[in-house]
């Protein structure tokens, strides 16, 4: 019994660790609280599971493995670089990051399906000046996830 309850719970834990992506203002504020932390690992933790790549994309994810899957998207180079330029440029710009709030969203479906990806723009502010994001993100079965930064030379510009 003890096992088995211990067995549910792990079940229990990796589904919500799956579903991180409930509703797009939580995606957008999870997106603010990574870049606040200075940790990539939390905004690796925004994208899909191998899994949803698969079934949206059957064609480009035949062929790879799980890991080849999370090596092209959570642990992509761009990722990590786009990260690191959005942490110099807060830097270089004297943004402290911990400040950051997030204030909204804007979620738009250019292509009109759900399997492609949507344009986010999350909108921030600091210090009482206002200011954005852009980002990428894809909707599967009504949840949410990041794909990547899409514009970062431009980011904290307002401060």
């Amino acid at each position: 019994m003890k096992k088995l309850l211990i067995v549910i719970i792990f079940i229990f834990s990796v589904v919500a660790a799956q579903a991180h992506g409930l509703d797009s203002a939580q995606l957008a504020k999870d997106f603010i609280e990574s870049i606040k932390s200075g940790k990539i690992d939390s905004l690796k933790k925004l994208v899909a599971p191998p899994e949803v790549y698969r079934k949206l994309y059957p064609k480009e994810t035949g062929a790879l493995s799980d890991a080849e899957i999370i090596a092209q998207t959570a642990g992509s180079p761009k990722l990590q670089a786009d990260f690191d330029s959005l942490q110099a440029e807060a830097k270089h710009r004297k943004v402290d990051l911990r400040k950051l709030e997030y204030d909204s969203l804007e979620a738009e479906n250019v292509w009109g399906t759900d399997e492609a990806p949507w344009a986010m723009t999350v909108y921030h502010s600091y210090k009482g000046k206002s200011d954005s994001f852009a980002i990428s993100v894809i909707r599967f079965e009504g949840r949410w996830y990041f794909m990547e930064i899409l514009m970062t030379s431009s980011a904290f510009k307002e401060f």
